[in-house]
């Protein structure tokens, strides 16, 4: 008998040190107790990573990375990324067409003439809201940079000169109303800054078709002012009158008719002949 309560004692004995343990152990804190904490999903660098998935030289930009920055953009509170300082200079269209994935999801300054700006309406999309689809035109190229701005830039006129600092996604390609297709940047910043007056050529300060209606523009009017000058010069100078009797014959004298005299001499004389 007793030596079966001993068996039993030994047996709950170190059960009991255990509770007596637990009871007196300190309490562990949420934070040692929870997961790793996860990326962010604002991570600027988690919005690079979802752009390995887009794809170049098609139509729709309608990606999960593009949304992203489209959020990102719009809520990100550091504004000084976004504004151009005289440190930064536009990339050429060109280096973004070739080399896509060097400037994939990078800040980059693009530079054109604003062709239009249309207003949309992102209901399907959490976060995004009202965005600003803008369209630029370049002397250098014959492509359409599209850009997609948070803030509105319908303050701007169309054909101003502008610029951005964005954030760049892909080569999308376009089609334009009138059938010709073709490829530019797509963008996604946060506002267009204007830098130039409303033209009605793509003068851009490069050469290409944009220069050759600037030089021909110059060319008429300065033909306009030279005959504008030769013409007040002639009507300003005295008209001169001309020299007395020039442009009249000069007047008959009695040796002009001498050979009529002789004619009826001769007449005369044929008369006598014959009445002889």
């Amino acid at each position: 008998m007793i030596s079966r309560f001993s068996c039993a004692v030994l047996c709950l004995m170190p059960v009991c040190l255990a509770a007596l343990q637990a009871d007196h152990s300190p309490p562990t804190s949420p934070a040692a107790s929870a997961p790793p904490a996860e990326k962010k999903p604002d991570d600027l660098a988690y919005g690079r990573k979802l752009l390995q998935d887009v794809r170049d030289n098609v139509f729709s930009f309608d990606d999960p990375a593009f949304y992203w920055f489209c959020r990102f953009v719009k809520a990100d509170a550091q504004t000084a990324r976004y504004r151009i300082t005289a440190q930064d200079r536009a990339v050429p269209w060109r280096f973004l067409l070739e080399r896509p994935s060097d400037y994939r999801g990078r800040l980059v300054v693009v530079a054109g003439r604003l062709l239009r700006r249309s207003q949309i309406e992102v209901t399907n999309r959490h976060g995004v809201g009202t965005l600003y689809q803008c369209e630029l035109a370049s002397a250098q190229t014959r492509g359409v940079c599209t850009v997609i701005v948070t803030d509105d830039p319908r303050s701007i006129p169309v054909r101003s000169m502008v610029r951005t600092k964005a954030f760049f996604i892909k080569v999308r390609a376009f089609r334009t109303i009138g059938g010709r297709s073709g490829a530019g940047p797509l963008l996604v910043g946060r506002h267009l800054e204007q830098v130039g007056p409303e033209t009605f050529g793509l003068t851009d300060g490069a050469s290409g078709p944009g220069r050759w209606g600037t030089w021909l523009v110059v060319g008429t009017a300065v033909l306009v002012v030279v005959w504008l000058a030769l013409r007040w010069r002639l009507r300003s100078s005295p008209a001169k009158e001309p020299a007395l009797g020039s442009g009249r014959e000069p007047a008959a004298s009695d040796t002009d008719f001498d050979w009529l005299r002789q004619e009826e001499q001769q007449e005369v004389k044929k008369g006598d002949s014959a009445d002889d």
